[in-house]
């Protein structure tokens, strides 16, 4: 894999990150007015898929040599 498509893959799951932990977030925020239980599934769900693309970024980051 070469530099650029690293890079590219760094970006894009750094804003994939960022996208769920907003979507996580209003998941949470949201249980106050619906106590089904149901959203705080779906924002642990959308919080661990945040901690996923941010892993797949920590191994993508530009400088990175392949071994």
């Amino acid at each position: 894999m070469d530099g650029s498509q690293r890079q590219l893959i760094f970006v894009l799951s750094i804003v994939v990150a960022v996208v769920l932990a907003v979507v996580a977030y209003l998941y949470h925020a949201g249980h106050m007015f619906y106590p089904t239980g149901v959203h705080d599934k779906h924002a642990l769900l959308a919080g661990a898929l945040a901690v996923v693309a941010l892993v797949v970024a920590n191994f993508n980051r530009p400088g990175v040599v392949d071994r």
